[in-house]
């Protein structure tokens, strides 16, 4: 198999610059969340169980329902407890975010609710009002715990509603290809490639971020968001892809030699954007001391 050039028309050249280096080896990769409060919502309703297994051995399809049905419902809401935590990690990690399209956590209390109308009213056969008292402090008490979810968008000062959006669309689809090519780099088993993916995934994220503190970069980001990092991606899916079938060698040359391009085009990308913020700082600058002096304060 002949070797095969990953960075194609578009793989920028250039001498070597290496990005930053990441803070620690976990750098470029998104943290694992985890949450005791949510294992305790998957935890709570096991004492559920034993009722129904009860009731599906002894044919009463009464106690069956009432005890599956508020389980379903409980492992589902602590389900998306926990997604909703991550969302809402995701929208307070941004300077520009749209909220969470669907309020997961808010819908997850409300299924807890739900869940223990269900048992006092059909499983421990209390008076409907105190089963709809039981079911509300259940709401409240999810509420009170995990908060709501995030409501309003976030950031963009003085942008028009349609171009935060787009904005806010572009910075998710980018941390969507960064993680994906973080997860493809996973399977190459190479620590050495990893820790070159895990580089250029922190330098990725740090023009992400660069790009959220002033929404004007995105224009100047355009060929970073559309061209080096899909291919990145796409180049760390088709070698590692090589690499499980055992037909990679003549390519690895190849593909580090597209992280070497890569790595160069990252730090240009992002010594560019600060460029220009000190250009406009120092333009502001200029601007207020013209102002100042007109004012016959200096």
């Amino acid at each position: 198999m002949s070797a095969k050039r990953f960075g194609g028309a578009h793989s920028p050249g250039g001498a070597t610059e290496a990005p930053p280096p990441p803070a620690s080896k976990f750098s470029g990769r998104k943290a694992r969340s985890f949450s005791w409060r949510v294992l305790g919502l998957y935890i709570a309703p096991s004492g559920l169980i034993l009722p129904g297994l009860e009731g599906l051995f002894t044919a009463d399809m009464a106690k069956v329902l009432w005890a599956v049905c508020p389980y379903i419902l409980l492992i589902l809401s602590a389900w998306l407890t926990g997604q909703g935590l991550k969302a809402e990690a995701a929208y307070n990690e941004r300077t520009i975010a749209k909220p969470p399209a669907f309020p997961r956590k808010t819908f997850a209390s409300a299924l807890t609710g739900a869940s223990l109308f269900i048992i006092c009213w059909l499983g421990i056969d209390l008076n409907m009002l105190v089963a709809m008292f039981y079911g509300a402090l259940g709401v409240g008490a999810h509420l009170a715990t995990f908060g709501f979810d995030p409501m309003k968008a976030k950031g963009g000062i003085g942008l028009p509603d349609e171009e935060l959006d787009r904005v806010a669309a572009k910075l998710d689809q980018a941390e969507k290809v960064v993680e994906e090519t973080v997860s493809a780099a996973n399977g190459l088993r190479d620590r050495g490639l990893e820790k070159r993916i895990d580089a250029l995934a922190f330098a990725a994220r740090d023009i992400l971020k660069e790009i959220q503190n002033d929404p004007r970069d995105l224009r100047r980001a355009r060929k970073f968001l559309s061209v080096h990092l899909i291919g990145l991606r796409d180049a760390t899916v088709k070698f590692a892809n090589a690499k499980s079938k055992g037909v990679a060698d003549d390519m690895r040359g190849e593909y580090e030699g597209l992280l070497t391009d890569l790595e160069t085009s990252f730090a240009k990308q992002r010594k560019s954007l600060l460029i220009d913020d000190r250009v406009d700082l120092e333009v502001e600058i200029e601007v207020l001391r013209d102002r100042l002096k007109q004012e016959g304060a200096m």
